[in-house]
């Protein structure tokens, strides 16, 4: 079991009891306390669940927007905000697996028909209560749904190696998704610029945008725009 599907289990655990405890969730999953303390952080951290004593509960569907609003989240919500406005008049979208994606996801309009494939189970967990969307998981083999528009994350970009993943199984279905899109945008901190992952993805020019926080100076952001890609600083 991956860390997106375990992270599913332990959502989907909160919120059928309304409370997940630390120790049931390390028995049924088989791991340490620790991982799932840590699971625990991040799925709070995308406003999924309140953390409480010993474990968690299951958050009110408001508190992603609570979440976004501290000071922590303010730039990763920017980006993100900023990504899903690139929408436009997309039919259907690929969400990569991540924590900018899975934010930009919770940024798309909920009030139109939209069809999302995605790589992250918590992601699609996340966003199956909405009405107007049809949630697809992303196939881990073979040619990848076609898509208007695919958001992709990214472990690491630069100008000479292009974008790169650390995980080889991610970075096969994010070139995937990117032959399978009329457009691409690429989301993410600026801590990832510089950096290099063991595995290609994609050539710059292959991005039709990044977007990213304001991180990335403006002579660097000019840099990165002579290679191709559009890039938005906000």
């Amino acid at each position: 079991m991956d860390t997106d599907e375990r992270r599913r289990v332990i959502l989907a655990m909160a919120r059928g009891n309304g409370f997940v405890s630390v120790s049931a969730a390390a028995f049924h999953l088989a791991v340490s306390p620790e991982t799932v303390r840590r699971d625990l952080s991040r799925l709070e951290e995308h406003g999924l669940v309140r953390r409480t004593h010993g474990g968690a509960r299951p958050a009110a569907p408001n508190s992603a927007d609570s979440a976004a609003g501290s000071p922590r989240m303010a730039g990763t919500t920017r980006v993100a905000v900023a990504a899903a406005r690139l929408l436009g008049d997309a039919r259907a979208v690929f969400i990569d697996q991540g924590h900018l994606p899975m934010l930009t996801a919770a940024a798309l309009p909920g009030d139109r028909p939209l069809t999302v494939v995605t790589s992250s189970l918590l992601t699609a967990t996340a966003l199956l209560p909405q009405p107007h969307l049809r949630v697809l998981q992303a196939p881990p083999t073979g040619p990848a749904p076609a898509v208007d528009v695919a958001f992709l994350g990214a472990d690491g970009i630069c100008r000479a190696a292009g974008v790169t993943a650390t995980d080889s199984a991610a970075g096969e279905v994010r070139a995937r998704a990117l032959l399978s899109a009329g457009r691409t945008v690429l989301v993410g901190g600026s801590g990832m610029f510089g950096r290099v992952g063991g595995h290609h993805v994609a050539h710059l020019g292959a991005i039709e945008t990044i977007v990213t926080d304001r991180g990335l100076s403006p002579s660097e952001a000019q840099r990165y725009s002579a290679r191709g890609p559009r890039v938005i600083r906000v």
